[in-house]
Order: C-alpha cells, then sequence, then structure tokens
C-alpha cells in the first residue's frame, strides 16, 4: 500500500492488481525487413512537453521525431525476417518505438504510460514488458528492392514523424531544469503490412537499444506534500476510549508561480467515514474541508481527525488498527 496517482486523483493508500492472459503467437507470412543499426547519423530529436501549473496526476508528453531523409542512420544492416518470398502486396516503413511502462528518471520522480502521441497506427504490448508505439508510412521501393539490399549496409531514413507518449506524474520531484536519460527500444522495418504486430519477439535480436535524453524545466506546480497520514490515539485504559480524538494535517502546496484548487474525500467520497478497528471499537475520521483553493506559492493545511467511538468500557487490551485513503482530485 503507498501513495500515487490514479487518473489525475492523487491517494494516500492505493493497491491494484493486473490480470494476466496467456498470448499464443500465430504464422507471419508478411514479408518483414528490419535494420539493425551499425551506426547513427541524425538520430532522433526528443522533445518534453510540460503544462504551466504542473500537478501530480497531469500528463506530460514525451515525443521523439525521426529524419525521413538519408542521413538518419548513417549505417545499417538490413536483415529479411519474415516472409522470404516477395508478393505483389505493397510496402512501408514502420518504426516502433518501445517506451517502459514506468521509468523513475530521479528518486523523487515516477511517471507511469497514460497514451501514445502521434500518427500511431498499432500500441503493442512487447514481449519484453515495453509498450511498442508503431507508427507506418507507405513507400514506392518494393520487395525485390529491399531484398537486394540485405547484401551490405547501407544509410537508411525514418518516417519522419512525430511520435511518443504521455506519461502520468505520479511522484513530483522539485521544480526547475531537469534532464532526464529514459531507456527507449527502436525497431526499424520495412514490411508489406502496416500494422499485424503481435509482441515483436521474433524481433528481439535486432532492437536497438539506447537511453534518449529529455529535457525541460518544471516552473509551477503544486502537490501534496504529505504522504502519509498517522492518527495514533497512543495508550489508554477502556473508560478513555469513548471520544478519544486526536488530529493530523494534510498539506497542499503550490510553488514556482502555480495555484489551484483542489477537492478532497474519503474512500466513500464525502469528509467523514467510520472505519473498524475491532474489538468493538471505531473511529470516526473527518475532514475539516472538502475543497480548497491554494493560492500562488501557498500552502494549504487540511485537518484530518480520528475521534474513538465503542458502546462498551469492557475492552480487551491490545492494539487497534486500521486504514482510511483520502484522495485529492485537481480542479
Amino acid at each position: 500500500m503507498k501513495e500515487g496517482v490514479v487518473g489525475g486523483i492523487w491517494t494516500a493508500l492505493i493497491s491494484c492488481c493486473v490480470l494476466g492472459f496467456p498470448v499464443s503467437s500465430i504464422a507471419n507470412d508478411y514479408n518483414t525487413f528490419a535494420i539493425k543499426v551499425l551506426s547513427w547519423g541524425a538520430g532522433y530529436q526528443t522533445n518534453v512537453e510540460i503544462p504551466p501549473i504542473l500537478k501530480e496526476g497531469d500528463l506530460i508528453t514525451l515525443t521523439m521525431q525521426s529524419n525521413s531523409g538519408s542521413g538518419f542512420i548513417s549505417s545499417g544492416q538490413l536483415e529479411w525476417t519474415h516472409g522470404f518470398a516477395c508478393k505483389d502486396r505493397g510496402m512501408y516503413i514502420v518504426d516502433v518505438l518501445g517506451f517502459p511502462k514506468s521509468f523513475k528518471p530521479s528518486q523523487d520522480v515516477e511517471l507511469v504510460y497514460a497514451e501514445p502521441v502521434g500518427p500511431v497506427t498499432q500500441v503493442v504490448n512487447m514481449y519484453n514488458g515495453l509498450i511498442g508505439l508503431s507508427v507506418a508510412k507507405s513507400t514506392p521501393n518494393k520487395c525485390e528492392q529491399y531484398a537486394e539490399w540485405t547484401k551490405s549496409p547501407r544509410n537508411y531514413y525514418g518516417t519522419g514523424n512525430v511520435v511518443g507518449a504521455k506519461y502520468r506524474v505520479v511522484k513530483l520531484g522539485a521544480p526547475g531544469a531537469f534532464t532526464w536519460s529514459i531507456p527507449v527500444e527502436t525497431y526499424f522495418t520495412r514490411r508489406d503490412t502496416d500494422a499485424g504486430w503481435v509482441d515483436m519477439g521474433s524481433l528481439s535480436g535486432v532492437a536497438n537499444k539506447d537511453n534518449y535524453t529529455f529535457s525541460g524545466t518544471i516552473r509551477g506546480w503544486c502537490k501534496v506534500q504529505t504522504k502519509q497520514i498517522w492518527l495514533d490515539h497512543k495508550t489508554m485504559t477502556p473508560d478513555m476510549v469513548q471520544n478519544n480524538e486526536v488530529h493530523s494535517k494534510l498539506t497542499i502546496e503550490c510553488g514556482g508561480g502555480g495555484f489551484g484548487s483542489a477537492k478532497i474525500a474519503l474512500s466513500n467520497h464525502s469528509d467523514k467515514s467510520i472505519v473498524e478497528l475491532g474489538n468493538g471499537v471505531k473511529s470516526e475520521v473527518t475532514l475539516s474541508d472538502s475543497e480548497v483553493s491554494i493560492p500562488k506559492d501557498s500552502s494549504v493545511n487540511i485537518t484530518v481527525s480520528s475521534k474513538l467511538i465503542t458502546s462498551s468500557e469492557e475492552i480487551t487490551a491490545g492494539e487497534f488498527t486500521g486504514t482510511e485513503i483520502i484522495t485529492v482530485e485537481w480542479l
């Protein structure tokens, strides 16, 4: 159980599960030629787009653009990986970028993949756990031409498209300039289909693995500074339990010229809930505010309270615990 961001809502405690299903491979009779990069020419250009006021739960955009000129890959070896017999089909340039599902460019920053960006023709759940973003462009070159080019290395070009991914900010680090190094696998192919990937495991031997640099600046920002709240009633005798009350605070802060508004709620979507602690003891958890506005470069504290409720003083000694979830939704 830990804090995080789901769909733009910050949560103090979350849990999740993932269901897996077997994937069966199917025969591939499409002619596929894959380029193993021997040396780069112009290579990819990278870019980052960040909202003017960045909040935990917001999306940032990471894009990469290939060069459609012949100097994109200065030397690459073309391999004929599927088909092995040219058919009367049109050919496509199909580039695939393998992005991580999540990554932590630093200890205080965490990003999770949300959706593709650009003219993506297929999103592939890849054999190695990456998210493959496939983009295709028709080419006048024929299958026979590519078969001839497998004989020796030569230079190659990409689609020229801007392709990338939007990532949700789970943990927002310190503001200011940043340079993130992100591992991205690249696959450059020539195919007689513009889609149809399964998991791309058959192309693992021609994967081009590299770290790409994404630089930008986080200026205005808003985030939840309090990552965990303890409401500790400490040790008491049975006669002290009823209506015993403790308080803590949840701090939301904006800086760098940032400001914002947020809704705060407990797991039942209100500002009050009852948490079972066991042995006939309950905690009434309340929030002092359900909606707040954070002025520019300021912080707001929300009081979180726990009041114990019991119907009997005959309480067996022991430790009483329970958990509740607080969500902060940016407006």
